[in-house]
């Protein structure tokens, strides 16, 4: 469940490399531009949403028959798993408050100047 976050990074990529190969021309791309807007889109599902949901489930899992759990699960696999989880969470956060800024920016760029988004792709 926690690889379902991954789905969102070929949209990363391909920004990643419409700035890498492209230069300027490539950030004005229309490639870039529907690019991260499929990133944000992408995010809000796999990582803001699955995360929690994954902290849940495994919170439930454990609560439903904590001997079995304590049976079939180490120490570390009880704490390890969910901290790091947790850690995805935050990071994400903070990623999603600059994938926004992003998108934002690349929406009025794209309001302000139509021809700069869709030229030579």
């Amino acid at each position: 469940m926690a690889l379902c976050a991954e789905a969102s990074t070929p949209f990363l990529n391909n920004i990643t490399a419409c700035k890498l190969f492209g230069g300027q021309q490539g950030a004005d791309s229309l490639i870039h531009f529907l690019s991260g807007i499929m990133l944000w889109i992408a995010y809000i599902p796999f990582r803001m949403v699955n995360f929690p949901v994954w902290l849940y489930v495994w919170y439930s899992d454990i609560q439903s028959d904590p001997a079995e759990t304590s049976q079939k699960c180490t120490w570390f696999e009880l704490v390890f798993h969910p901290g790091v989880i947790l850690l995805l969470l935050y990071l994400s956060s903070v990623w999603f408050i600059a994938i926004t800024k992003g998108c934002v920016k690349g929406i009025r760029k794209a309001t302000q100047a139509p021809s700069r988004v869709a030229k030579d792709d």
